[in-house]
């Protein structure tokens, strides 16, 4: 709150004038809240309850609106996921009275006590996050890249066409089992395609799996302008349009938003023109009918369209209740059978390796694989309805409630610092000049942080381990003399 206070004392400009309101008003919201949150545990008042609630919706509003007068570009990677923190997880309070009750999935009523605790998390992964991102963001990152290391560009230069030999090759791979596994799927009811493994040929899925690792570090490589623009939209297809064949609206979304990212920090953009506006909103609404055509016909349903404001509203309560998630685990907190620890580090425990290994892989929705993986989307959905789940139906992950369960409250503290953090090292990477490994680490992260409302914290490991294994062969075909001085 004091950087906030000192930013505002120090926007003395006209120009900044409403970015000095917001941030005086915001922090303001934000004391309010965690005073009424304090209080709260000892009176345990459903009508103080009621007004957090609400509070924590203008307390994220106000961060927007402070992100984006100072700095729309600078700031976009940290907008995008307050976007996503509002549409998946939040969005669909917006459209129901009952404050303490979620209806995704099952219907679960929260009692005072723990919606304190929903609360509680709530406002500390938004308001500690934007508290951190903006006190690193006046400092220099810890992991920020140094300018004019020769010896970067040279080693990638040598190895660029086998990288880009790998991209092409390895593309039909990917695009082969997408569209396989579309075909199968669109036959089956939504809920029955997460209880089969479509079948492909080994030397697909790896082709597939090595494909999207080698198009980050190709981006990472900072290729010709037309070469970054058919990586850019083969991930679009690929990762995005065809998912949404599958229902996968956030898969999407994030593959979008990271293409959007790259090409502005691509072409070094620094400021929006006035007439580039009319096309964003045009976009964006475009993005939104686009999803609601995709929910309505995932539901199998109908929805009569009068207005703008039914889309939305469809829009929102379909995508936004990931909460759900945190409350049910708030309730079956006690019920997990296993320490917190390995459900939020399952990706990690079970990696392509270890399954390889100990011929875990392929498993599809059930019994089978919950007693054989600590996957926290399965378990939370097991536990809060048995039977929805084994027939199909699941409530997804969300990394708050993966750290609650894992480490409480002082979990989602400390991991909110970490992400406020790296918002400002992600912000600071130089795809010019910077160490290609570190860049392409950074993408996959930046990937993964768009969809971390309705994720898990590690979901990105699987991924990240194909990346080390890619880097370790490129290795290998590195000049000796090279190797000596190489470093990451």
């Amino acid at each position: 709150m004091i950087v906030l206070l000192k930013q505002s004392i120090s926007n003395r400009g006209v120009k900044r004038i409403p970015l000095s309101i917001v941030n005086i008003l915001l922090a303001c919201s934000c004391c309010i809240q965690f005073f009424a949150i304090l209080y709260n545990y000892f009176a345990e008042l459903p009508s103080l309850n009621y007004f957090m609630h609400v509070n924590s919706y203008v307390v994220l509003f106000l961060i927007l609106c402070n992100l984006l007068l100072d700095g729309a570009l600078q700031n976009f990677l940290i907008i995008t996921f307050y976007l996503c923190f509002l549409i998946f997880l939040r969005g669909q309070k917006l459209f129901y009275e009952e404050y303490d009750t979620t209806f995704t999935f099952i219907k679960t009523t929260l009692d005072i006590g723990q919606y304190i605790t929903f609360i509680t998390i709530i406002s500390v992964a938004e308001i500690v996050t934007f508290i951190a991102y903006k006190y690193y963001s006046r400092g220099e990152a810890m992991f920020a890249n140094k300018k004019g290391s020769r010896w970067i560009s040279y080693d990638w230069n040598y190895l660029r066409p086998m990288v880009r030999l790998l991209f092409y090759v390895t593309l039909p791979c990917a695009l082969y089992m997408q569209l396989k596994i579309v075909m199968v799927k669109s036959a089956l009811i939504y809920t029955d395609a997460y209880l089969i493994n479509v079948d492909v040929p080994l030397f697909v899925k790896l082709g597939n799996f090595i494909w999207q690792t080698v198009s980050l570090v190709y981006l990472a490589m900072r290729p010709s302008k037309k070469e970054a623009i058919f990586v850019c939209l083969s991930l679009l297809f690929v990762q995005g349009f065809i998912q949404l064949f599958q229902g996968r609206r956030a898969l999407f979304a994030s593959t979008l938003f990271f293409v959007i990212w790259y090409y502005i920090k691509y072409n070094n953009i620094r400021k929006i023109h006035g007439k580039s506006i009319i096309y964003y909103v045009i976009g964006g609404m475009a993005l939104l009918m686009l999803f609601f055509y995709v929910g309505v016909h995932r539901s199998g349903g109908t929805i009569d369209v009068d207005s703008l404001f039914v889309i939305i509203k469809y829009f929102m309560i379909s995508t936004g209740g990931s909460d759900s998630v945190l409350a049910n685990t708030i309730v079956n907190v006690d019920s997990f059978p296993h320490p917190g620890v390995l459900y939020l580090f399952d990706p990690i425990i079970f990696n392509p390796v270890v399954n390889i290994f100990y011929d875990k892989s392929g498993l599809p929705q059930g019994m089978e694989y919950l007693n054989s993986h600590f996957t926290f989307s399965h378990w939370i959905s097991y536990l809060t309805e048995p039977s929805l789940y084994l027939s199909g139906r699941g409530m997804g992950s969300c990394y708050l409630a993966e750290l609650y369960v894992a480490f409480g409250v002082l979990g989602v503290v400390v991991v909110s610092i970490i992400l406020g953090y790296l918002f400002t090292v992600f912000t600071r990477i130089d795809i010019e000049h910077g160490s290609v490994f570190i860049n392409c680490l950074c993408f996959l992260l930046i990937k993964s942080t768009f969809t971390l409302p309705r994720d898990g914290l590690f979901s990105w490991f699987p991924s990240f381990v194909y990346m080390m294994i890619i880097f370790m062969f490129l290795f290998i075909f590195l000049p000796a003399k090279q190797k000596l001085n190489y470093t990451f």
